[in-house]
């Protein structure tokens, strides 16, 4: 994964949304990937150098994530 660190938090948030989602039936396969890509565009960068930035990065991500299931 390229990019800034915190993508990877982004990625792994917008991932478990999406999934839990897609086992719910509330989304369909194919729009797992839309909710990770848009969360990864949406969100900037920043740093997540403490477990207190990741944690808050975590929750950024699963909120927006949410967000683009509404």
């Amino acid at each position: 994964l390229r990019g800034a660190a915190s993508d990877a938090v982004v990625l792994n948030a917008a991932n478990e949304v999406a999934v839990a989602a897609f086992l719910e039936q509330r989304i369909g396969f194919r729009q797992i990937e839309r909710v990770i890509s848009g969360s990864l565009n949406k969100l900037q960068a920043m740093a997540v150098d403490s477990i207190e930035a990741v944690l808050e990065c975590d929750a950024m991500a699963r909120r927006c994530a949410q967000g683009m299931l509404a």
